[in-house]
């Protein structure tokens, strides 16, 4: 695969967890429960099961938390590597400059084939 495959893939992958994060549930993804937080379901999609979190009690409402945290964010990261890679295409037509080259080798080690 090429570097301008490459990009091609990344940005469906990205386009492609968006629409999935758009169909996730809204709120909160756990519950109080006496003072401590019980299960965590977190539900992917239709053909995945929920997630089992199998660590302790004070580990697993870390975890559920930092996870939740890190949804907000990660949509943001997805939408801006759009943008940078729709300009890549976008500016690559019209001038080559060491600033395009290192952006789109950055955007490429961020995201090696493993995570398409």
């Amino acid at each position: 695969m090429n570097q301008h495959e490459h990009l091609k893939r990344i940005r469906a992958r990205c386009v492609e967890l968006l629409a999935l994060a758009e169909k996730r549930t809204k709120g909160e993804w756990f519950h109080k429960f006496n003072g401590h937080y019980d299960e965590v379901n977190i539900q992917d999609n239709e053909y995945s099961p929920s997630i089992a979190i199998t660590c302790p009690m004070h580990e697993r409402t870390a975890n559920a938390i930092f996870i939740a945290s890190c949804a907000g964010p990660a949509e943001a990261g997805w939408k801006a590597t759009i943008a940078a890679i729709d300009a890549l295409f976008e500016l690559g037509t019209w001038f080559k400059s060491p600033t395009l080259d290192e952006l789109q080798s950055k955007i490429l080690a961020a995201w090696p084939e493993e995570l398409l």
